[in-house]
């Protein structure tokens, strides 16, 4: 018998199956080339555990060695540009593919072998999936066929008011807008109390108003059920806005992962500077008074780096520069303080990006300030200004 859902009905039916549109999910599951052993290893501790896994497709790897370790209730996304291996490995999680190496634990099984009916996992699709044949209610309980009518009415009244669509149960999916459509692919998918949440880029076919709303929707049913949920997405928005760790994945492996605040403000990694939010981000060096050299700049070093001359890049985000206009005629270049000249403009709506001419460093210099309520910028192509990069704003990524 399955464990009753969080709406505290009792299904007695396995995660709801995909339709057609996604390949595979019915079909048989092969085992993977290594063998289970009797306990997950300590890298795959956690609710959801993954641990060394690898894929291959021909001579091409997909993931290699990747160990991720999800807590229950966590909310993880994936995050990461196209080709890096994020849907792979959430294929696997939901049984689709099979990895050529590793395994996936649950608890304290090894399902790595088991076909996707039987780990229970919901899993909402892009391109939504739903019957269209089948009205919104039809299509929510369709992975409730063993439970009793009466509470299967009941769930499907309560999941619909919960996504926002009560009044919608009679409609056919095609009567319906996208983000309506993925609402009730939301409601399929937690329907049958799933061990796990998988979303696979589940907003990128809806508009920006639309998008940002179900953002919104989504974090509050998942924080709601108390479900664990994984989501792909190559949207960095909303992997920082949604998610309580953000896995940045880069040519099948785990780059860094972290909680978003944390990944966007201390990035480790070249990758992880540049593919997030935009940073600048210059070639530099460590000397051996502890001072940071860029170009014929010396930066003050941000607090806790291990000291010792070697090559480094050094990055600041656009938002952290401070900036002042008209320096003082004559004025002396200062160790922390540069002088600047604007020497392009991009207006973004809530702020505007420009680029800045800084002969000391060396290197171009990205700004960005408000522009509240689409106020004009208050800097202008050839307005000349004093720069200060705090030492807390720097980060310092190792190597050349």
């Amino acid at each position: 018998m399955l464990a009753p859902n969080r709406l505290g009905h009792a299904p007695t039916a396995t995660s709801v199956p995909a339709p057609e549109t996604a390949p595979g999910l019915a079909g048989g599951h092969t085992a993977a080339s290594d063998p289970a052993p009797n306990a997950p290893p300590a890298g795959a501790a956690g609710w959801l555990g993954i641990r060394g896994i690898g894929k291959r497709f021909g001579s091409r790897a997909v993931l290699e060695g990747v160990d991720l370790a999800i807590e229950k209730g966590e909310f993880v996304t994936l995050l990461g540009p196209s080709g890096c291996g994020k849907t792979t490995l959430l294929r696997i999680l939901c049984g689709i593919e099979t990895p050529s190496s590793g395994r996936v634990w649950l608890g304290d099984r090894d399902i790595t072998d088991d076909p996707p009916a039987q780990r229970r996992f919901g899993v909402v699709f892009q391109s939504y999936a739903l019957f269209p044949n089948l009205s919104v209610a039809q299509n929510v309980a369709y992975g409730l066929a063993g439970m009793d009518g009466g509470h299967r009415r009941r769930l499907v009244t309560e999941l619909l008011q919960m996504v926002g669509l009560a009044g919608h149960a009679d409609h056919h999916p095609a009567q319906l807008s996208g983000g309506q459509q993925q609402r009730v692919a939301l409601a399929r998918a937690l329907a049958p109390g799933p061990n796990v949440l998988l979303l696979d880029e589940p907003l990128s076919a809806l508009d920006a108003q639309v998008r940002a709303g179900l953002r919104v929707e989504i974090l509050r049913i998942c924080r709601q059920m108390k479900v664990t949920t994984v989501m792909v997405t190559h949207d960095q928005d909303e992997a920082l806005s949604m998610a309580d760790r953000v896995v940045l994945m880069h040519r099948g492996r785990i780059e860094q992962q972290d909680a978003p605040q944390r990944l966007y403000s201390q990035p480790r990694s070249h990758f992880a500077a540049s593919f997030l939010g935009g940073m600048n981000l210059w070639p530099g060096r460590l000397r051996a008074d502890g001072w940071l050299q860029v170009g014929a700049a010396r930066l003050e070093p941000p607090a806790g780096l291990d000291p010792g001359v070697r090559p480094v890049h050094v990055g600041i985000r656009p938002e952290a520069v401070r900036w002042a206009p008209e320096p003082r005629p004559g004025a002396p270049v200062a160790d922390l303080r540069l002088l600047g000249r604007v020497r392009w403009s991009v207006f973004r709506g809530s702020h505007c990006d420009l680029g800045l001419e800084c002969p000391a460093l060396g290197e171009e210099v990205l700004l960005r300030v408000l522009t509240p309520g689409g106020t004009q910028a208050p800097l202008q192509p050839g307005d000349a200004l004093r720069l200060t990069l705090p030492a807390s704003a720097l980060v310092v990524i190792e190597g050349a």
